[in-house]
């Protein structure tokens, strides 16, 4: 792994650690930030955290995932000690982004605007 990698790496690792989470870009593993839109998942792996123990493991973790669930974009955050990894994509409008989401079946979504992930209403609700 070159020094650039591995540094950013380390970063995120102290990233997750530090605030529960982190979305990089799958293969550079630069870390990434959008004023608004919505982080959707479209699938993932659930670990222990304690499995993320070094910059090789991210860098795996990360490649992985994207590769396998065709994604630019990966998501890590922890919630009850438990690492998730999912390949996510970038959405810009929240009706698209829930009905993509529940087609993946996923729960939430992250709201770049608030910060913070938002539960996915289970059908769609057409008076919003």
């Amino acid at each position: 792994m070159d020094t650039t990698t591995e540094r950013l790496a380390e970063e995120a690792i102290r990233t997750i650690h530090k605030t529960g989470g982190v979305t990089l870009e799958g293969r550079t593993l630069l870390p990434q930030e959008w004023a608004k839109g919505y982080m959707v998942g479209i699938g993932g792996i659930a670990l222990d955290v304690r499995d993320l123990d070094s910059a090789v493991a991210l860098a795996w973790l990360a490649r992985r995932v994207a590769g396998e669930y065709m994604t630019a974009y990966v998501g890590f955050w922890v919630e009850n000690d438990v690492l998730y990894v999912d390949g996510v994509t970038y959405v810009a409008d929240l009706v698209s982004a829930e009905a993509l989401a529940r087609n993946h079946g996923q729960k939430a979504i992250y709201d770049w605007s608030l910060r913070e992930a938002r539960y996915v209403p289970l059908t769609e609700d057409h008076d919003r």
